[in-house]
């Protein structure tokens, strides 16, 4: 069972990441009409090119969801090559949509909503497991739960702010996006490996 909640934390990390690349994508497509006609044919293929990224790491995900965690270890890192990519074609395409700041809004507020979502479900999954547990266990996992339900907040707050500021460049919106994610990644870790550590 230690072994399913390692794999969990990689699945989550995976998924989150998936759910972010999709509302990209779905906003960007949603927009990508509004562009003016050069704009828009570099929009298009830096669309493209996201999709097949995004098609890409969802695949991976399909391929692996039987891996074991040392698997799911080694998988990470051929998906963060894509996720890598994802970003450049995405930041191609804000380049393209230079005069759709709007549309660069949109596209930053999807992937904000879903990176909550994310912190969202991964908490109501681990309070449903911390029922399962007693004692210092479940004082240990609960303690773990708090400080992601703290970290998510925070990074609420700081998206929040963000998001009413309303003049922020791209670039300060991907920073916020890359913290935010950045945080949750490792209060996601943080929380599985208390509850590998419960399961002991």
């Amino acid at each position: 069972m230690a072994t399913d909640s390692g794999v969990h934390a990689y699945t989550e990390w995976a998924k989150s990441r998936l759910d972010e690349m999709d509302a990209t994508v779905s906003s960007m497509e949603a927009h990508i009409k509004d562009l003016q006609a050069r704009g828009q044919a570099n929009a298009e293929a830096a669309l493209a090119e996201m999709k097949a990224k995004r098609d890409a790491f969802s695949a991976e995900i399909d391929k692996s969801r039987a891996s074991g965690e040392a698997a799911w270890a080694d998988i990470v890192g051929q998906m963060q090559a894509n996720w890598n990519a994802f970003e450049s074609a995405t930041k191609s395409y804000m380049d393209s949509a230079t005069e759709a700041a709007e549309q660069n809004r949109a596209a930053w507020q999807a992937r904000a909503e879903e990176q909550m979502k994310s912190w969202q479900a991964s908490l109501e999954q681990l309070q449903n497991a911390a029922t399962e547990f007693s004692g210092e266990r479940k004082a240990d996992l609960e303690a773990a739960i708090e400080k992601m339900k703290s970290e998510g907040d925070s990074a609420r707050a700081r998206l929040d702010n963000l998001s009413q500021a309303g003049s922020e460049s791209w670039s300060a919106m991907m920073k916020a996006l890359s913290d935010s994610r950045a945080a949750f990644e490792k209060a996601n870790t943080a929380a599985f490996e208390a509850m590998k550590r419960a399961m002991k």
